[in-house]
């Protein structure tokens, strides 16, 4: 059993069912009552984020590097 687990910008870079299994499997290792699961993603609500999708060109190279940001971002609350 570990105490803590992180994921840090991971789970946007997988499909949705994907990023669902990883993330019970952080569930499945931590400690029972007392571990901490840490996740460190992108924030779609952010004025840098915002920012980036106003610049057509940055975000369009964002997307073609990111092949499953928009599943994603349209998941990102089933993986809370």
């Amino acid at each position: 059993s570990a105490s803590v687990v992180n994921l840090t910008f991971v789970l946007h870079e997988l499909p949705l069912r994907a990023a669902k299994d990883v993330v019970a499997e952080a569930h499945r290792i931590l400690k029972p009552n007392g571990g901490q699961l840490w996740i460190c993603e992108m924030d779609f609500e952010s004025p840098a984020y915002a920012a980036q999708r106003e610049n057509a060109l940055l975000f369009s190279l964002l997307r073609a590097t990111e092949p499953y940001l928009d599943e994603y971002a349209d998941g990102m609350g089933e993986l809370r």
